[in-house]
């Protein structure tokens, strides 16, 4: 295994350690899911890790235009789910919740 490969796929043997600890001590650290601070603790930090590879000039031409994005927005939470719904009448029971659930699920 050579040192290029393992700084290539760190992510991966991360994720799979991590998905280990989960699966054989879920019950001892069942209790840490109650904790509200935890949670919020790492939410902000995912989302830290997700806007560090951002660069400033796009966080900045992104405030300076915002239409873009309020656009996007719409039509991501308003305009999909309500066509979602109206189509849901069309199609089976089962498959029409399944429309409207993965429609309203932000993307």
């Amino acid at each position: 295994m050579s040192k290029n490969w393992l700084q290539q796929n760190w992510f991966l043997w991360l994720l799979i350690t991590l998905l280990l600890i989960g699966v054989f001590t879920h019950r001892p650290l069942s209790p840490l899911v109650e904790m509200k601070s935890l949670q919020e603790a790492i939410v902000f930090f995912v989302m830290l890790m997700m806007a560090l590879p951002i660069q400033w000039r796009t966080i900045r031409g992104a405030i300076a235009k915002p239409w873009p994005a309020i656009l996007g927005s719409l039509v991501n939470l308003g305009i999909l789910p309500g066509i979602a719904w109206l189509l849901s009448y069309v199609l089976p029971l089962e498959l029409g919740r399944g429309l409207i659930v993965a429609a309203a699920v932000p993307c």
